[in-house]
C-alpha cells in the first residue's frame, strides 16, 4: 500500500522477505555465483561478508536487477523477480562512491525518486525534510555534493535510497571509503536507522568488524558459495570449517588428526602435540576417529604468564585441552592489550591477546611461560584440506584406501 504520493509509507509498507532460491551465474567458463540459497526475514539486517572475488557483490547486484542470474529465482515478498527490472523492483541502494548526482544539490538528491514517481511537490518536500532530520544533515539542503564531506554525501545517498519507501534496502560496501572513526560511527547510524524504519538490509562488506557490529546475520562468502550463516556470535564461538574460523576474527588453527583415546578425544599434531576436546566440539561436526580435524581457538582464550601453579592445578583434568610451556617470540604492544606469538614446538605457534594490567600481560619476548586454555574454549572442525604428512595413521589403515583426497585447486573470481 502506498501513500497518496506514490511512495509506501513506513506504517503501511509490505513485509519486505527476501528469499534467494539457486542462483549461479558464471561469465564463460566460470562460475562466480554457485547455487546460492538465502533467505532474508523482514526487517532482518542480514550481511554478506567475505574475501574480494567471492561472489557476494554479484549476488548483490542479482538481486538490484543489474546483472541476470543463468538459473535460480529472486523472490521479494513472493513476487519473483528475476525478470522485473530494477527500477520496478522497489528496491533501494547505496553504493560505495556514493553516485550522487553532481549538479543536484542534497535536497534535489534526495527528492529525485519521488520526481520521477510523480509524487506532489508538497509532499516531496515534506520528506525531504523528514529525511534530512532523520540522517542528521538538517540544514544542508541546500549544498552541493562538492561541498559535503564524505560522510554527509554517504547520509544523503541513503537518505535518497530511502525516500520512496522501499521494501528492501541494498547497500554495497557503502563506507569502503571513510576513515576509521567516521566509519564507525556511520555504523551505528545506519543500524539506528534502519531499525526505527523496520526496514529489511542485505548489506555487503569485507569487513570482519562491520559485519559483526551492524548484523543481524551474517552469511560467509568464499568462491562464490555460502559457507555458513549465522549470528556474529554463531560464526565467532562455533565456526564450521576452517576457512570460517580464520575469515571471522583472529584465530589460532592447528591442524591434525582426531584420535578416541578411551573415554578422551584429542586432536594429535605432526609434532606428537595432543590437545584435548569435548565431546560435544566433536559431534557438532560428525568427525570419527582418524579424520583429519582442526582445533580453532581464539587469541583471547587462551592463559599465559607468572600464573600461580595452584589455580592450574584447581582446574579439573577434564576440562583443560592443554597445559605445557612455550617460547615467548615476538611481544606487540597494541594500547589496551598486548599481542604474543609464542612457539609450540618446532612448526606450530598460537597468537594471544592479553589485557594491560592483567596477569601474564607483563610477560616479555625470550623466556619460556606456561600456556593453557580449557576444552570449552576451543572448536573442533573437520579439515579435509589439511596437510597429511607427519599425521598419525588410524589402527589397521589400508595401504590403498585413498579415502582422504587432495582438494582440487580453483580459479579465483572476479572481484565482487
Amino acid at each position: 500500500m502506498t501513500t497518496p504520493g506514490g511512495y509506501a509509507s513506513k506504517e503501511t509498507n509490505q513485509d519486505g522477505a527476501l528469499r534467494i532460491a539457486g542462483v549461479t551465474k558464471y561469465y564463460g567458463d566460470l562460475c562466480v555465483v554457485d547455487d546460492v540459497s538465502l533467505e532474508v526475514q523482514p526487517g532482518e539486517f542480514l550481511s554478506l561478508l567475505g574475501p574480494s572475488g567471492s561472489g557476494k557483490t554479484t549476488t548483490l547486484r542479482i538481486v538490484a536487477g543489474f546483472i541476470r542470474p543463468n538459473n535460480g529465482s529472486v523472490f521479494l515478498d513472493d513476487r519473483n523477480l528475476v525478470r522485473v527490472p530494477p527500477h520496478k523492483r522497489d528496491i533501494g541502494m547505496v553504493f560505495q562512491n556514493y553516485a550522487l548526482f553532481p549538479h543536484m544539490t542534497a535536497a534535489e538528491n534526495i527528492g529525485f525518486a519521488l520526481a520521477l514517481r510523480h509524487v506532489p511537490k508538497p509532499t516531496i518536500r515534506q520528506r525531504i525534510d523528514e529525511l534530512m532530520g532523520l540522517v542528521r544533515l538538517e540544514g544542508l539542503g541546500d549544498r552541493y555534493p562538492r561541498q559535503l564531506s564524505g560522510g554527509q554525501q554517504q547520509r544523503v545517498a541513503l537518505a535518497r535510497a530511502l525516500s520512496f519507501g522501499p521494501r528492501l534496502l541494498l547497500m554495497d560496501e557503502p563506507l569502503g571509503a571513510l576513515d576509521k572513526k567516521l566509519r564507525e560511527a556511520l555504523q551505528l547510524e545506519i543500524i539506528r536507522i534502519s531499525r526505527q524504519l523496520r526496514v529489511t538490509v542485505l548489506y555487503v562488506t569485507h569487513d570482519q568488524q562491520e559485519a559483526l557490529v551492524m548484523s543481524d546475520r551474517i552469511a560467509i562468502f568464499n568462491q562464490g558459495a555460502i559457507q555458513q550463516v549465522g549470528s556474529a556470535e554463531d560464526l565467532y564461538e562455533r565456526p564450521n570449517s576452517v576457512f570460517v574460523a580464520d575469515f571471522v576474527g583472529e584465530s589460532n588453527v592447528l591442524r591434525g588428526v582426531l584420535r578416541h583415546q578411551g573415554s578422551e578425544n584429542r586432536v594429535v599434531l605432526p609434532t606428537g602435540l595432543s590437545i584435548r576436546v569435548s565431546a560435544d566440539s566433536v559431534d557438532r561436526v560428525g568427525l570419527c576417529d582418524g579424520d583429519r580435524a582442526a582445533v580453532v581457538v581464539r587469541p583471547e582464550r587462551i592463559c599465559l604468564g607468572l600464573a600461580d601453579p595452584r589455580i592450574v592445578d584447581s582446574i579439573p583434568k577434564e576440562r583443560m585441552a592443554v597445559d605445557l610451556e612455550a617460547h615467548v617470540g615476538e611481544v606487540i604492544y597494541l594500547g589496551s592489550e598486548r599481542k604474543y606469538v609464542l612457539a609450540l614446538d618446532g612448526s606450530n605457534s598460537v597468537t594471544v591477546r592479553v589485557q594491560q594490567g592483567t596477569e601474564g600481560s607483563e610477560a616479555a619476548a625470550g623466556p619460556d611461560v606456561r600456556l593453557w586454555w580449557k576444552t570449552s574454549d576451543c572448536v573442533v572442525v573437520a579439515d579435509p584440506e589439511g596437510a597429511s604428512e607427519g599425521l598419525p595413521k588410524p589402527p589397521h589403515a589400508n595401504l590403498h584406501d585413498e579415502s582422504i583426497a587432495d582438494a582440487a585447486s580453483s580459479s579465483l573470481a572476479p572481484a565482487g
